[in-house]
Order: structure tokens, then sequence, then C-alpha cells
């Protein structure tokens, strides 16, 4: 049986076999269920998060993701409450030159004089913090020199290549749990030519959900993203509460000034809200708040008071560029005046 078409092919109507429209149906129908599916898959996808396998495209299959952390408790029993971490000297290394101090149970800062960062011996393995380049030749050998056990963890503050451009150095590194934000995987596989190795575990911390803690052996580190963009936008804060130290790298500078961009940030009151965070909300639920503070620059631990007194000079800075802007005209002269200096402007 023949039908009439409903459109024209050549001014005049032209049959068409009703097998045909049956088929054009079967097809609009099966395009229908396919795009129905895809749907279901991707609401499922969005509710579930990017669990077991699910990877972000950015990041490598290798990698997993891991959220945020259960209770402290679960990690500690406070019997490290009695801990004396008070800094030891600086042990040094002559060739290649490195320095280490002695933190307290088996936490040991590393450092050339302009790049610093940590090590943690846990029972069996350790944790390597960061790895300068500047270290190049050092960082083969600076783990090996406070401990024998292998490297069974290392952790990148941020993705920068000044703080971790050496981690290829690294011994067993092939080996080892290497540990990032996602921020920081994603824009590491982006740059192949600065030869850092993957993460392969990936923190997906935001601004919610900012907090997770890693269990090496018998240690555990708090790590923290404050959620404010104020130098790479994937840094992360590392809290070692038994012993009280914190690593928060290119934020505070101790005894020295952030003097060129404040620090490098990419965001003044981001630097500075991250500046509040490190002091109200990194702590532990049994050990309190942290004492000793490494910064991955200079040659200095730092303490509390570092970090209140770097406050206070961006926040005079804040003013005094706030001062500027509202009044074009005031003289350098009536500036400093105003700070005692009684210059008289003849000179």
């Amino acid at each position: 049986m023949e039908t009439e078409a409903a459109g024209r092919t050549g001014g005049s109507y032209e049959p068409v076999d009703g097998n045909s429209q049956k088929k054009v149906l079967y097809g609009v129908i099966a395009f229908l269920v396919i795009v129905i599916i895809a749907l279901i898959v991707v609401i499922a996808v969005v509710a579930g998060g990017n669990d077991g396998d699910e990877c972000d495209p950015s990041v490598a299959d290798d990698q997993q993701f891991v959220f945020i952390a259960p209770d402290e408790s679960d990690y500690d029993d406070g019997s490290g409450s009695d801990l004396d971490c008070t800094p030891g000297e600086k042990v040094f290394n002559a060739d290649p030159f490195f320095w280490t101090i002695d933190i307290c149970d088996g936490l040991y800062v590393y450092g050339d004089n302009f790049y610093m960062g940590i090590i943690q011996v846990t029972s069996s393995g350790a944790i390597f913090v960061d790895a300068p380049p500047s270290m190049w030749d050092a960082l083969p050998v600076v783990a090996a020199s406070v401990t024998d056990n292998p490297i069974t963890t290392v952790m990148y503050s941020h993705h920068h290549g000044d703080h971790v451009g050496g981690a290829s150095q690294i011994p067993g590194i092939e080996d080892a749990n290497v540990v990032c934000h996602s921020d920081a995987a994603a824009k590491i596989l982006d740059r192949p030519d600065m030869g850092i190795p993957a993460c392969t575990t990936v923190l997906d911390l935001t601004a919610d959900n900012h907090t997770y803690i890693l269990q090496d052996d018998d240690k555990y580190v708090i790590l923290q993203y404050t959620g404010y963009r104020w130098h790479s936008g994937d840094d992360l804060i590392l809290f070692f509460p038994r012993q009280r130290t914190v690593m928060a790298v290119d934020l505070v500078y101790p005894k020295w000034i952030p003097f060129k961009n404040v620090g490098m940030a990419v965001n003044p009151d981001g630097y500075l809200a991250a500046n509040h965070f490190l002091l109200d909300n990194v702590t532990s639920e049994i050990y309190g708040g942290w004492e000793v503070l490494v910064s991955g620059h200079v040659d200095l631990l730092g303490d509390r008071e570092d970090a209140e007194i770097n406050i206070e000079y961006v926040e005079d800075l804040k003013e005094a560029v706030h001062l500027a802007e509202s009044n074009a005209n005031l003289s350098f002269v009536a500036v400093l005046n105003d700070f005692g200096w009684n210059i008289d402007g003849t000179n």
C-alpha cells in the first residue's frame, strides 16, 4: 500500500513506502532512549561524585580521589601529648650542601638556606614533603641522613616548580604514594616538560570540604585547603599535630617581609584571609594549635608571632594603599612627617 508523502519533491507529491516511515519512527524512539540513558548516567555521576575509579578527565587514569577524612581521634589516642618538641640545632652536610633540624618524634626540617622541606620518619617508612630543585644534588641523600627507612609517601605543598621541581631526585618516588591537591595534579600533568612525577593520591579539597588526614604507619598529617586563592590556587597547609608543627609555603616568611607582590600573591585579600586561616583554623582537637612554622623559604623556623606580624604588615600596607587612592594629591613629605620624620620639604 502506498501513501502520499507530507513533503514535496520537484513540485509534486511522491509516494513513500510505509516501512520507511516505521524505520524513521523506530530510529527516533531509539535516539530518545539513548538520550534518556545518557542523562541518567550523568545525573548518577554528579550525585555520586568521583567514587571508585571515576576520574576527572584532566587527571591520569591511575590516580585515585580521596575526600574529607574521619575524626582525628580515629588516628590518635593522644599518647604524644607529653612530647617535648623544642627544635634542635642545625646539622650541616658540606657536600652536597644541606642542613637538617630535628623537631621531635621523627620530624625533621631540611633546607639549603633559601628553600625548606620536611621529612617525617614513620615506623617503617618516611614522608617526604616538597623537593626544591635548588637542592638537586642533595635530594637523593637528605632523607638517608636522618633515617634508613624507605620513602613511602611524597607530598607536594603546591605545584610550583621551585618547590617540587626536584621530586624526580627523591629515591624510590616511583614506588611512593605521591599526594597533592587535585588542581596541582592537573597542572603538573599539563606541564610534562617540568619533569615532576605525577600525583597518585589526589585530594579533591574545596572551601567546604577542606580537611584530609593522611596516615602512614604510626604517623599522620592533617592537610588543609584554605579555599582562598592566594598564591598558586592549589596550596595545601600541612599540619603535623603531635609535633605542633605546620608547613605553610609562600605564606609567612619568618623575620622577612613578603615585599614583591606580597609574596607573589595572586590575590592580596585572599593572601590576608589565608594568614588568618593559618592562625585560627589550623588546629588539632587533640594537641591544640601549632607552635613551629616551616615556611618553605629562608633559613629560619617561625612561630605564631611571625604570622601575627605578617598580618599586621599586610593590613598596614592595605590601609596605606587605600590612603594613597583617596588622597591622590597627598605629598610624600606629608606622609613622612605623619610618621614623625619632621621634614620641612625644602630638600
